[in-house]
């Protein structure tokens, strides 16, 4: 049975970039490569990271979180069973529908 660091692999699958996850966590990012590179051969389905900018008409993006704020998001998306990507659209979409709801009824 092969021990993973979990962490970096819902990371990864959710495409943050090694560099990124090195910072937020707080490893090297010799170590990130090596769990990502890891869980591969263990099964794990990890897409390749992009070398190049998405293209104009890409539906994603990145956005940078403070560390302590992308902990609290990464700890409440575990706690569901989601990942980060997952929670953070949830909640803006909530918003943003909140708010178009608002608007039409002023």
């Amino acid at each position: 049975m092969v021990n993973l660091n979990p962490k970096i692999v819902a990371m990864a699958k959710d495409g943050t970039r090694p560099k990124q996850i090195a910072h937020i966590l707080g490893h090297t990012q010799d170590h990130v490569y090596y769990e990502i590179s890891k869980a591969r051969r263990a099964g794990e389905h990890i897409p390749p990271f992009r070398s190049f900018a998405p293209d104009k008409g890409s539906s994603a993006c990145t956005v940078a979180l403070p560390s302590r704020l992308y902990n609290l998001l990464s700890d409440h998306a575990e706690r569901r069973g989601r990942t980060p990507a997952e929670v953070v659209a949830s909640v803006l979409e909530a918003a943003l529908l909140l708010e178009e709801g608002s608007e039409a009824d002023a």
